[in-house]
């Protein structure tokens, strides 16, 4: 006599992208669900139950060269029939719910009797603890914010790369303002040159600014609170 386990399962989660790039890869247009039906021999067999079981591990192997997931990565959400009677020795096995008996017509030379064990649908995902991160619902950027705030924390000084909101960069227009400020002092240098001594340039006014940040004409943008 021959044996085998017939199984449906329903894969729920991506598949890897060597499988997806896989020419004879048939999943659906999502990648995100797929159902294959699953042919295996018997792993062992229980004289509690009377009747022959497949191990979890066998499965995911099988269906890991189908999904591109290591074995470990993958586990079963439903695990259908286990066992009889409230029986607790099913950990880690997976039993038919019906099995039926045909003689094997392709074997002309002697009849072989093969026993179809046939399980309840099975629903295959990745491990939760591979799949998701717990945590809260979200502060991420307020927490970042506050450690850039601590003692020793280095302050933003350049916001150059920030625009405006007509599109343009900061620095650009620092930079038009830096000039127009240079050629005010030297038209003050040159007339202090001509009048002999009598008027004087105040330096240390000319490198003052708005925003008290040397070379920065511009004002200190809202985001960037205590700089």
């Amino acid at each position: 006599d021959y044996e085998r386990h017939e199984l449906l399962v329903t894969y729920e989660g991506p598949f890897h992208p060597s499988v997806r790039s896989s020419p004879s890869s048939s999943s659906t247009s999502s990648n995100s669900r797929k159902t294959f039906c699953i042919t295996l021999p018997p792993s062992g067999t229980s004289s509690r139950h009377g009747s022959s079981y497949v191990f979890n591990d066998d499965l995911l192997k099988c269906l890991s060269r189908k999904v591109g997931w290591p074995s470990y990565l993958l586990c079963i959400k439903n695990r259908g029939f286990h066992g009889k009677d409230g029986e607790n020795d099913f950990q880690g096995k997976l039993f038919p719910t019906h099995s039926f008996q045909m003689n094997d017509a392709a074997n002309t030379s002697s009849i072989r009797t093969i026993t179809h064990h046939q399980h309840p649908p099975l629903t295959l995902a990745i491990h939760p603890r591979h799949s998701s991160l717990l945590g809260g619902k979200g502060g991420f950027g307020t927490l970042l914010k506050g450690q850039s705030k601590q003692a020793g924390a280095r302050t933003t000084l350049d916001f150059g790369a920030c625009r405006d909101l007509s599109g343009r960069r900061l620095r650009h227009v620092n930079d038009e303002i830096k000039l127009r400020k240079w050629r005010e002092l030297q038209a003050q240098r040159e007339r202090a040159a001509r009048s002999g001594g009598k008027e004087s340039v105040d330096e240390m006014a000319a490198l003052k600014t708005p925003s008290g940040i040397r070379n920065w004409h511009l004002m200190v943008p809202s985001w960037s609170e205590g700089a």
